[in-house]
């Protein structure tokens, strides 16, 4: 863009002096006005053009201005960007697995829901207040298990909980007769933790964390049988 203004200024200049030629050559006094001398000439037109030279850097000023800010501007979202992404790469650190949730039928015929898993932190800083939201894509309940008050670097952590198993997600062939084990279909956790910078974040299935704006679901009750 520099070369564009300094081109800009060129045309600018020679435009100037051009039309300073020609007027001077076909410019014709009124009657009884004696023509305007060579100096005069220059004078008036060396102000012109002092004019444009004027409004040229100007304008030349602006644009440098503007471009330093839009680089500015440009260089603190990537320097964000770089802090958000050396973030998550520490969120990153923290996985479930081994998920486990099953559905059975109680001694007492009520329909259950026994949840169970791991929690690692592979990250090299701690991190505390872990809790493991677990659901289903086919209802609304949610069962929260808390993991940890705090999990160091390379230690891991099991949690359990059991429930009451909505009606919905009972099988339909099992609804009427004693039924031992099934899978809970569609089911998802997602693990809610504050780093060592007191961040908090949640991270569903292992996927990308992202900062936690919602409160903490209460979940449904734990029950012992």
């Amino acid at each position: 863009m520099p070369w564009l203004l300094a081109g800009c200024v060129v045309c600018g200049l020679t435009a100037v002096a051009l039309l300073t030629v020609v007027v001077s050559m076909t410019y014709e006094p009124p009657p009884g006005i004696e023509p305007p001398k060579v100096t005069d000439w220059m004078q008036g037109w060396g102000s012109l053009a002092g004019v444009v030279a004027g409004a040229v850097a100007a304008v030349a000023a602006s644009w440098l201005l503007l471009h330093e800010r839009q680089q500015a501007r440009e260089a603190r979202e990537q320097l964000r960007q770089e802090r958000v992404e050396a973030e998550k790469m520490a969120a990153r650190a923290v996985q479930h697995r081994s998920l486990l949730a099953t559905m059975w039928l109680a001694s007492s015929g009520e329909a259950r829901l026994s949840i169970g898993m791991t929690v690692t932190n592979y990250g090299a800083e701690p991190v505390r207040g872990v809790v493991a939201i677990v659901g289903s894509t086919r209802v609304t309940n949610v069962w929260v298990l808390h993991v940890g008050e705090v999990i160091g670097p390379g230690d891991e952590r099991p949690a359990s909980g059991r429930f009451e198993l909505p009606a919905v997600l009972v099988p339909p062939d099992k609804r009427l007769s004693p039924w031992g084990e099934d899978r809970m279909p569609d089911s998802f956790v997602t693990l809610r933790f504050f780093d060592s910078r007191g961040r908090e974040w949640e991270r569903t299935d292992n996927g990308t964390p992202e900062r936690a704006l919602r409160p903490l679901p209460m979940g449904d009750p734990p029950i012992e049988d």
